[in-house]
């Protein structure tokens, strides 16, 4: 339920991007959200890095979400509003 909630929030926001912490290999964990996703277009990057993803598809049906990596966060840069 959970998920569903979280994706909902992204449709209703309009999300484009989204600010996330890699947790390990491809697994991130959303800055502004209670959600992890498996990225497979992420690159190896130590766990902590900060990254922006693109979204590219939300099924609520299945409750999947579908991002793209887009750039690796600076550590001194801090995002204003990590999703947009």
């Amino acid at each position: 339920m959970e998920r569903y909630w979280c994706l909902r929030w992204l449709i209703q926001e309009n999300a484009g991007t989204a600010a996330a912490t890699v947790i390990r290999e491809s697994l991130v964990r959303f800055d502004e959200l209670p959600l992890t996703l498996r990225v497979p277009s992420l690159p190896p990057l130590d766990p902590g890095s900060r990254v922006e993803l693109a979204v590219t598809g939300i099924d609520l049906l299945e409750l999947t979400l579908h991002c793209e990596f887009r750039r690796r966060i600076a550590p001194e840069t801090l995002a204003a509003g990590a999703v947009s």
